[in-house]
């Protein structure tokens, strides 16, 4: 009897490049990680996080936002392409999680020693530097000394990361709209966050200390 395949299927919808809906997997990846573990989209852009931690990338690259040079994309990817992220030195970045605004991009990493790192690129509007320079290659965004990311979150010019224990950091653009060029916190709850999302003017978090459990009969 056959296996189903494990092999994660795209389909597109609305204005992201047509073609997505027909392009397969990279044929270079092996048959275990060919899968997609999590999409994200921006405005006209989308990343996806495979199985192998790597990341693909299609649509506008205008602000940079595919974290690729202008030279090599000057405007728009229709076709999906994998994309290594480096970190400073050059080495591999282990990718755990991604975040699209409208134009920016959010990527959470390991180097090879176990450390986390957040790099951006894209629209300068999202990304807490206060330069205005749009960043076409992934950037460093520290965002406070000593702060452990657990997750990343981006919506239009906002850009938000949190810890488990409930600590809450903003740049790009606050809820009222006005620049954070550099990031802040934006609210301790100090308990852990169960859930989040943010919308264009406002979010919502759930915090308590209970663990999900699954249950059995």
């Amino acid at each position: 009897m056959n296996q189903p395949s494990k092999e994660s299927q795209i389909h597109a919808f609305g204005s992201l490049p047509a073609k997505l809906d027909q392009v397969a997997l990279p044929a270079d990846l092996h048959q275990d990680i060919r899968y997609v573990i999590k999409v994200a989209v921006g405005d006209s852009h989308a990343i996806f996080l495979l199985g192998n931690y790597q990341i693909m990338v299609c649509g506008s690259n205008q602000y940079g936002q595919l974290g690729l040079p202008k030279d090599e994309v000057p405007e728009l990817l229709e076709s999906p392409k994998i994309s290594p992220v480096k970190f400073c030195d050059d080495t591999d970045l282990h990718i755990s999680d991604i975040a699209c605004g409208a134009n920016h991009t959010l990527l959470l990493g390991k180097t090879a020693a176990g450390e986390k790192r957040l790099l951006v690129c894209g629209s300068e509007a999202g990304l807490g530097f206060g330069d205005l320079q749009d960043k076409f290659t992934p950037t460093l965004q520290p965002v406070a000394e000593g702060f452990d990311i657990d997750k990343i979150y981006a919506s239009f010019n906002r850009s938000l990361a949190y810890n488990e224990q409930g600590k809450i950091y903003i740049w790009g653009e606050d809820f009222a709209n006005d620049r954070v060029d550099h990031s802040k916190l934006f609210h301790d709850f100090q308990q852990k966050i169960l859930s989040f999302a943010v919308g264009y003017l406002h979010g919502l978090a759930v915090t308590g200390n209970r663990s999900h459990r699954k249950r059995g009969r």
